[in-house]
This record gives C-alpha cells, structure tokens and sequence, in this order.
C-alpha cells in the first residue's frame, strides 16, 4: 500500500532524475564537439 501511495512522487522522481541525466548528456557532447 505504501508504495502505490507513494506511485506518483516515485514517478516524478523518475522524471526529474530523467531530466537531468538529458541535461548532463547534452553538456558532455557539448563539450566533446568542442574539444575534437
């Protein structure tokens, strides 16, 4: 029961970490293109 209650902050969790793993990799191969 605890988990279905916590089902949609779980999912936004997911979703944020989803963002910022984007986030991170847009700048890594921001930073590849520059250096090659």
């Amino acid at each position: 029961m605890i988990i279905i209650n916590n089902n949609n902050s779980h999912h936004q969790n997911i979703q944020l970490k989803v963002k910022v793993m984007n986030h991170w990799l847009n700048h890594e191969l921001l930073n590849i293109e520059k250096s090659s």
